[in-house]
């Protein structure tokens, strides 16, 4: 009788350690987890603006000069022809335009020929981490730079 007991004991000390050891693992991965997610969301405002820039060269080539526009409401970006909005998209993040020298504007503008001036889109991930989309209003070649403030 003392052997049974023995056992259960045995097998509650057994469950014990195994539901502490993968409560110790989970939380040694959550962390990781959650980073990937917040790179994941990166990933996809990054493409969103990336894409609006191309729509934006396309749209100025077939009907004439467009503007992308920083929305004051809210983290939108704004795609203009003629007066009327074509296209817009949120941003889940705080974000900002600079011109090439560095300098805050509002709006983009691209010519017939699809060109626009070189601007750069800030991007706040965290209190720590920037991301900074630079285009080059001539070619429309983005280069994507992580930024840590200091």
């Amino acid at each position: 009788m003392n052997r049974v007991r023995s056992n259960k004991a045995y097998i509650l000390a057994e469950l014990l350690c195994t539901i502490l050891l993968i409560a110790i693992a989970t939380a040694a991965i959550a962390p990781g987890v959650f980073n990937r997610s917040e790179s994941a969301v990166m990933n996809d405002i990054c493409a969103q603006i990336a894409d609006l820039d191309r729509r934006a060269r396309i749209a100025s080539i077939a009907d004439g000069p467009v503007v992308i526009r920083l929305g004051t409401d809210a983290n939108v970006l704004r795609l203009i022809s003629q007066g009327e909005q074509i296209s817009s998209s949120p941003i889940v993040r705080s974000i900002y335009m600079l011109d090439q020298e560095g300098r805050p504007i509002q709006r983009v503008e691209f010519d017939r020929l699809g060109r626009s001036q070189n601007y750069t889109i800030h991007i706040s991930a965290d209190h720590k981490r920037a991301l900074l989309l630079y285009f080059d209003g001539f070619s429309g070649r983005m280069r994507l730079v992580e930024h840590l403030d200091a």
